[in-house]
């Protein structure tokens, strides 16, 4: 995370945003989906037939979501934002 290295500059801030929200309503839940979703799980990115597998950034946003008790939901879905026919 992220797929889009101009996206690397918001990291910090996405995660304190997540990090407010889950603070200060603790008792709602939280879905957070498409890519952050499949950080979690931490199976990698996938365009055409090549295949990535975790990098450091994900294992990193792994370590955060696990701090605030975010769990993987499985999904067969096939989109994503990851590239290929979709």
């Amino acid at each position: 995370m992220p797929s889009h290295l101009e996206d690397i500059q918001y990291i910090t801030t996405i995660q304190k945003q997540i990090t407010h929200q889950i603070m200060a309503h603790p008792n709602h839940s939280y879905i957070l989906c498409g890519d952050f979703n499949r950080d979690i799980a931490l199976i990698g990115r996938q365009n055409e037939s090549n295949i990535t597998p975790p990098q450091i950034e994900d294992t990193e946003w792994r370590t955060f979501t696990d701090t605030l008790n975010l769990t993987y939901v499985p999904t067969n879905s096939t989109f994503t934002r990851q590239g290929g026919q979709n």
